[in-house]
């Protein structure tokens, strides 16, 4: 199937490049649009309703990322033009094809960058990106705020195919990398939607898909501090793969275990090994996530000596574990959980705030509650309803730490079996 895809892609840019040679109408016009709207048949026999995104100079079809196209020109041309997602349906047919080709060409040829959309044509939608939820509804007006995009994005695919990815680590302990990448791009494409930055949070309303939907919040939340602290993109997506697997140890942990609604010391013993393990998961596959395996090792651990697993020798911490703890911790809160209702945003914030230098690096810290006060504000002042929208809760006390249920808190400062450390996640 992506055999396929590519070769569309290609004819597509061949069509493009020839198209802007000859006047329309011209028969050499004509012969390149037959050739690649053949390529597009080809494409739509082994997949029905084709969709490609092209965000970073990479190229997604569906949710797989098209490694044979890193290098594609026209993956950082067609964005410029107003066509970061183009979506076809079985219906498509010759002419309109064509007229659509000839639009994009005619942006080409004028040298318009725009998030302008394309003229309509059967069969064929193309634009920018904008998210919606699950049950949003993808035409309505959010809130006066400027609207720029076509396309709805819906995160419900990455929520499943996190849930897919996350089981096959408990069935087969290993992890599938290349959906890994996939699910991050996308992330990246949601939080570039409408042509400006935003976060677009998943809500916990369904106690089956957490681990999903916090995997997905954390790894979009460290993609957003990263980008506020002006980080480079592939940098960016580092931190997004690293807030993804953060808790893929989980995965090894027993699901009788998981399943309890109170842990005994022992219980507790087995739990606190899920960074060790996730860090293995991680390291055995591929060195390219390295940095993904120190944040699952140490995402749990803390500043003043606490937290988990044990340290022989007290050492900084790597800077991706530092944002990854704060994320982590700061939906997790924001989460209801059977034992305690949901945490107001003011509340978290003011509890990363008080922890600083404590619980949660002071830097990371501070960059962190100043970056959502500001995400804050702009929402506010567009009109726009916050991603972690403020809800009616009892205020937390001050020293409560969300990485565990209060009941086995205690345990977190002593009793902890020392894990050992992979010799790789020590490096910073």
């Amino acid at each position: 199937m992506s055999e396929a895809s590519i070769d569309y892609l290609h004819s597509l840019a061949q069509a493009l490049a020839s198209m802007q040679l000859y006047a329309v109408g011209h028969p050499a016009r004509a012969q390149v649009v037959d050739h690649s709207y053949g390529r597009l048949r080809a494409l739509i026999l082994t997949d029905s309703d084709p969709s490609f995104s092209f965000i970073d100079g990479a190229v997604v079809y569906g949710n797989l990322p098209l490694h044979g196209l890193r290098d594609w020109s026209w993956a950082r041309r067609l964005p410029k033009l107003g066509v970061q997602r183009l979506e076809f349906l079985e219906s498509v047919e010759r002419e309109p094809y064509g007229l659509f080709l000839d639009d994009v060409v005619a942006r080409v040829i004028s040298n318009s960058a725009t998030d302008d959309s394309l003229p309509e044509r059967p069969g064929i939608r193309c634009g920018s990106m904008r998210v919606t939820g699950a049950d949003q509804d993808s035409g309505e007006d959010q809130g006066g705020a400027p609207t720029v995009a076509t396309m709805p994005y819906n995160l419900g695919e990455e929520s499943d195919a996190v849930t897919w990815l996350y089981d096959h680590a408990t069935k087969n302990k290993e992890i599938p990398l290349n959906e890994v990448e996939a699910v991050v791009r996308s992330l990246t494409v949601a939080m570039h939607s409408d042509g400006r930055m935003v976060m677009p949070l998943l809500e916990f309303n369904d106690v089956d898909q957490y681990s999903s939907q916090h995997a997905i919040n954390v790894s979009m939340l460290a993609m957003t501090l990263a980008e506020h602290l002006g980080m480079s993109s592939r940098d960016t997506r580092a931190f997004g793969t690293a807030g993804l697997l953060h808790d893929i140890g989980m995965t090894q942990i027993p699901t009788e275990l998981l399943e309890k609604d109170s842990l005994t010391p022992e219980d507790w013993n087995v739990l606190v090994g899920h960074p060790a393990a996730g860090a293995k998961l991680l390291l055995q596959r591929s060195d390219e996530h390295e940095i993904a395996a120190v944040a699952a090792y140490e995402h749990h651990a803390r500043p003043d000596g606490s937290g988990y697993p044990n340290m022989r020798f007290p050492r900084d911490h790597h800077y991706v574990s530092k944002v990854i703890s704060i994320c982590d911790a700061y939906d997790a809160l924001r989460a209801p959980k059977p034992y305690r209702e949901a945490w107001t945003q003011e509340e978290v914030l003011g509890h990363i705030t008080d922890g600083a230098g404590r619980l949660f690096d002071h830097g990371v810290a501070a960059a962190f509650v100043s970056m959502m006060r500001r995400m804050d504000e702009q929402q506010l002042l567009a009109g726009q309803r916050s991603p972690a929208q403020l809800t009616e809760g009892e205020t937390p006390p001050a020293d409560e730490d969300d990485s565990e249920p209060a009941e086995v808190a205690a345990e977190q400062s002593e009793g902890v079996a020392e894990e050992p450390v992979p010799s790789r996640a020590i490096e910073e």
